[in-house]
């Protein structure tokens, strides 16, 4: 894979996961659980894909919590 390529991919991250942020914040204002806890998979999974350890292991613990709303 080319550097290109890379970077590509690495911007296309960044943007969704902006997104995906402030999404996660609007739901934390709204204490809506199941939201929170759609949007910390979705991160969970783009984390994964680009080898994002810790990023993975804080959404996958927002992910599994008890308590979502602290965990996040």
């Amino acid at each position: 894979m080319g550097v290109e390529r890379v970077r590509k991919i690495v911007n296309a991250f960044v943007e969704s996961s902006e997104t995906t942020i402030k999404d996660l914040e609007i739901a934390a204002q709204t204490d809506d659980e199941a939201m929170i806890k759609s949007l910390a998979h979705k991160l969970k999974g783009s984390a994964a894909a680009l080898g994002l350890s810790q990023l993975f292991e804080v959404c996958l613990a927002i992910e599994t919590a008890d308590d979502i709303l602290d965990a996040f």
